[in-house]
């Protein structure tokens, strides 16, 4: 053999080669290596509990180590930023929320991503309601009170938030809007800092998430007026809704969803959505949300991609009449 056919042998084995090696590679079940689960949250908190719950589902379930990562800052965009940019290939996916997947694309003037267009949907996981609570000493003893007593004193009560975009106060936002009363905001570093001046009277009212809120409501120290959510509360069910209770369609709470970086494959998703919808439907696996305050959904993608549309959608409304903006 010349040294051109000797070498154009070669080439040749080493095409076959490299072809047969790919195709190995391929046709490797999903998921073969640990995968990346990313948290726009701090660690130790409800939202990280909710992230850990499914990472050890989907380890136990996908046979291979699911590893959360907390990548906290600029209200989730460090961390959508960072998925946004992975490889769509099923090993980085995130548990996004409300603030980064819907709120932040009006909230801020510019984000560097598109919260539809840059993520692949997988299941809507849990909501977690939040309650409107007043002080002890605060004279309404219902929404329907709240409401007479703010609009014959526009201006002179006050609530609570923990920043400007978060669920407090885009939830109250959405109150005042809906019925048509003016009470000032406040804004806190966080929880720690709002409930003493809530229990203390230094604020009237708040709109908090079950997890700070209920403890200080079951000790008596709060009174719950209403959940925030279009049904009652399994951790509170003889607490009424905000749309029970004078201002029906109201329908605010905190979600959490499982997505991926933009044009993963369907199999691939398709996968991941049948693990979620089937340890939703896991009593034991629903119960283990309910003890941390939060109610279970598991979508569908498809359903999740609508809801996330109706969301943002339903948001910015909120945040362009109130004007929030965030930098």
């Amino acid at each position: 053999m010349n040294l051109v056919k000797r070498h154009f042998a070669f080439l040749t084995l080493g095409l076959l080669l490299g072809v047969a090696f790919s195709q190995t590679a391929m046709s490797q079940p999903y998921p073969n290596k640990p995968i990346k689960l990313i948290a726009p949250f701090l660690a130790g908190g409800p939202a990280d509990n909710i992230a850990r719950e499914v990472a050890k589902y989907l380890r136990d379930t996908l046979g291979q180590p699911v590893l959360v990562e907390n990548k906290t800052g600029a209200g989730g965009i460090v961390a959508a930023t960072f998925v946004a940019k992975a490889p769509p290939d099923g090993y980085t996916l995130m548990i996004g929320s409300t603030g980064v997947l819907s709120v932040n694309q009006s909230l801020y003037k510019s984000i560097p991503y598109d919260s539809v267009n840059d993520f692949t949907p997988i299941s809507l996981l849990v909501a977690m309601p939040s309650y409107l609570v007043v002080n002890e000493s605060f004279p309404a003893n219902s929404v329907k009170e709240l409401i007479e007593l703010t609009k014959k004193n526009p201006g002179k009560y006050s609530y609570g938030t923990v920043g400007n975009g978060s669920s407090h106060h885009t939830n109250f936002e959405l109150f005042k809007s809906m019925a048509n009363v003016s009470i000032v905001p406040i804004a806190y570093k966080g929880d720690a800092a709002l409930m003493p001046d809530l229990v203390g009277g230094h604020i009237e009212m708040a709109m908090g998430l079950g997890p700070s809120i209920l403890p200080m409501v079951r000790s008596g120290k709060l009174k719950a007026l209403a959940v925030t959510t279009a049904t009652r509360s399994s951790q509170m069910p003889n607490v009424p809704t905000i749309a029970e209770s004078g201002l029906p369609g109201f329908d605010a709470f905190t979600w959490f969803a499982l997505c991926g970086p933009p044009g993963m494959p369907q199999p691939i998703v398709a996968q991941l959505e049948a693990a979620m919808m089937k340890a939703f439907a896991d009593p034991a696996f629903r119960a283990r949300f309910i003890e941390i305050g939060v109610e279970p959904i598991g979508s569908s993608a498809e359903k999740f991609s609508q809801f996330q549309k109706s969301e943002i959608q339903k948001w910015a409304v909120v945040v362009k009449k109130a004007n929030m903006q965030a930098e």
